[in-house]
């Protein structure tokens, strides 16, 4: 059943107080409903990494070029892992830490 408009500003407001009050409670919400996606990208990021390697195997010997392809695809899917990992962290540490005040 959608909000009615009332309903919905009622709850924008409500959204923008609570953002207001406690930015960090805000952050770690967000960062604990987003940890599947992080996990996704980061099981991406290794399977990515794993064909840069059967790439840079495979064909360096063919072509020195597309060995450096692998090795390219090897980077940037390690920066993916590092970058989404790095998140997940925050995510599950944010769970944990007592409010500092």
């Amino acid at each position: 059943m959608p909000l009615s408009e009332h309903e919905q500003k009622v709850l924008t407001e409500l959204e923008y107080s609570l953002f207001e009050q406690d930015p960090r409670l805000v952050e770690a919400m967000w960062a604990a409903g987003n940890a599947s996606l992080w996990k996704q990208r980061t099981l991406w990021g290794a399977t990515g990494y794993l064909v840069g390697t059967i790439i840079l195997v495979a064909y360096f010997t063919v072509s020195l070029w597309l060995g450096l392809v692998g090795v390219a695809v090897m980077g940037a899917c390690m920066f993916v892992i590092e970058r989404n990992v790095r998140f997940l962290v925050r995510a599950s540490g944010s769970k944990h830490e007592p409010e500092a005040d």
